[in-house]
């Protein structure tokens, strides 16, 4: 299993325990589902394009973004076998759980700089295998 996935997974279940309950499943005007969403800091929830207008500074995020979150909250860990991301989406990801948790939490761990400089490691260990 992918550790980056797993501390994403990990990191929006836990947002509950901090009061915050967030819906990546409708759209917060229209409640409509199964839509390319987008984020909105300014409603806190999930904008259809019909409703994008609505939010000019919304997250322009990448629509399987809201599509992977509103997965990830309702995985089980005990039943999680196997889950891949491309790089660019997992990237994507950690900048938006980042913001996430600036925003709704206020807190950024001193450890988090320490676990995203991991990857880093994790690819020269690859190049120098080369």
């Amino acid at each position: 299993l992918d550790y980056q996935v797993l501390t994403n997974i990990f990191e929006i279940q836990i947002l509950t325990r901090f009061g915050i309950s967030l819906n990546f499943n409708e759209c917060v005007f229209c409640h409509r589902v199964g839509q390319a969403f987008d984020f909105s800091f300014k409603y806190g929830a999930c904008l259809c394009p019909e409703h994008y207008h609505e939010d000019k500074r919304r997250c322009h995020l990448n629509p399987n973004i809201p599509y992977l979150l509103n997965q990830f909250q309702a995985i089980d860990f005990e039943t999680l076998e196997t889950i891949s991301l491309k790089p660019g989406i997992k990237q994507e990801l950690r900048q938006f759980m980042d913001q996430l948790y600036e925003e709704y939490v206020g807190i950024h761990l001193k450890s988090k700089k320490f676990i995203d400089s991991l990857a880093d490691w994790g690819q020269l260990l690859k190049e120098e295998k080369k």
